[in-house]
């Protein structure tokens, strides 16, 4: 009940009763008679003050009292004169005129921000207005980098705007790309080209269609080229009858096989790393790879080691249709004796004995450079096996051309007697005949009995 009371004496609520508790609870009954007595001389001051301030003010009173009564009577009055219809007409008035002075003002102003919205419009989209200008240019100046990093501003910004100006730009920017497309797959087939350009342009091609896949096109097609130039290393094995005839097959086989050798050399090894970087993965970035590029990984394992055995077993095949292909057919030529063929063939062996230790020497550098990558252990005795057969063949024509070399030293003896104290008295025969074997011998440890066994070389 009390909880609905006030202490507040003003108020209309006002409870003795919850005023004594609220205040008076701890006071004797002397200080309770003293505040009684405090309040009633308050209230009568109070009183007293409301009648002089009426009294002071009484002219003031009396004024307002008349104003409200000339409100109350010029309100009736207005209402009987409608009083508002001469306002109306004045700001009727007044809109027209304002209207015939400034709606000219006003038309201008709204062109004005018109042309105004426009520029700031151009300004704020001023890169995406020049963008193709600007990709022409630095394609001209084969700034790659800087066109990738434009087209995937202008593909952010494409996405923020939809205007019939902005599309005609798109469209125009796609037909670029796709112009860079066809450049960068161009690019991307030269060969031969270093593994950095490889990287860079599959990371362009990459960029502009996150779906495809060039890694893989770029290692299909400079696979196809390197066997396209390994099987052009092949001379034609016809046999030659005239020495001049030998001696020109001769040369070209021996620039064949260097060919092929440096072709390999420098091309395989790029190749190579780009499959092993393509393997793991680390062609595209992780955050934009396609799911469709990421299932294709594990497939794509065998697909790479028929491609890696197709390069290595061309590349053994135009060595041996070049080097010895020639000894093959005569061994399986069984009609004429052993003897018969070494003088028979005389003018050949003159000849592969100055370019085959030299077509050792470099096929023995491919090789080791190929077995020193890590591929297949099938592939690596694929090649030491052609090695070995190269030296086994380099051998024989060096020792073919040492027995013609001695058949023929008769022909330089002068019969000339020459004093030697442990030897006696000799011809200079024997001291050719020396010459000859330890010139032929140094020939044979340095191109067929030296032999590499770390890399896998076996010994003749």
């Amino acid at each position: 009940m009390l909880k609905s009371c006030s202490t507040d004496i003003t108020q209309p609520n006002f409870n003795p009763y919850y005023y004594l508790l609220a205040h008076k609870s701890t006071a004797n009954f002397d200080e309770l008679r003293k505040n009684l007595d405090h309040l009633k001389r308050t209230q009568s001051d109070n009183k007293g003050a409301s009648t002089t301030l009426v009294k002071n003010n009484i002219a003031s009173f009396m004024e307002a009292v008349d104003i409200m009564k000339d409100i109350r009577r010029f309100s009736a009055d207005d209402r009987k004169k409608n009083f508002y219809e001469p306002v109306i007409k004045l700001v009727e008035d007044i809109s027209h005129i304002a209207h015939s002075m400034y709606d000219t003002d006003l038309a201008r102003k709204d062109y004005s921000d018109t042309i105004r919205n426009a520029l700031n419009v151009i300004q704020r989209y001023k890169f995406i207005f020049h963008l193709p200008q600007t990709i022409e240019r630095s394609v001209k100046r084969e700034e790659y980098e800087k066109v990738i990093n434009d087209l995937v501003r202008a593909r952010a910004a494409f996405e923020t705007v939809d205007s019939t100006v902005f599309r005609n730009i798109q469209r125009e920017v796609e037909q670029q790309i796709q112009n860079l497309r066809t450049l960068f797959r161009q690019r991307l087939t030269e060969f031969p080209s270093t593994i950095d350009d490889q990287k860079l342009f599959i990371r362009y091609l990459h960029s502009l269609d996150p779906k495809a896949d060039p890694a893989w096109d770029c290692i299909i097609h400079q696979k196809a080229a390197l066997i396209d130039v390994l099987r052009s290393c092949v001379v034609d094995p016809r046999q030659q009858q005239q020495t001049h005839e030998i001696k020109l097959h001769h040369d070209q086989a021996t620039n064949a096989v260097d060919q092929a050798c440096d072709v390999l050399t420098t091309a395989f090894p790029d190749l190579w790393y780009l499959i092993q970087l393509y393997l793991k993965k680390k062609l595209y970035p992780l955050s934009e790879k396609s799911d469709e590029i990421d299932k294709t990984y594990t497939h794509r394992a065998p697909e790479f080691l028929a491609l890696t055995k197709e390069i290595i077993q061309t590349f053994i095949n135009v060595v041996r249709l070049n080097l010895l292909n020639r000894s093959t057919t005569k061994k399986s030529d069984m009609t004429s004796s052993q003897d018969d063929d070494l003088y028979t063939n005389a003018d050949e062996t003159y000849q592969r004995v100055k370019t085959l230790p030299h077509c050792v020497q470099n096929c023995r550098l491919c090789v080791l450079h190929l077995v020193s990558l890590d591929i297949q252990l099938d592939f690596k005795k694929e090649l030491q096996q052609l090695m070995f057969d190269l030296r086994l063949e380099c051998f024989k024509v060096i020792m073919d051309h040492a027995c013609l070399e001695v058949s023929r030293l008769n022909t330089q003896e002068t019969w000339e007697l020459e004093c030697d104290e442990h030897l006696g008295s000799h011809t200079k025969l024997p001291n050719l005949f020396h010459d000859m074997i330890v010139t032929k011998a140094n020939i044979i440890y340095e191109n067929v009995l030296s032999v590499n066994v770390t890399k896998g070389e076996r010994k003749v």
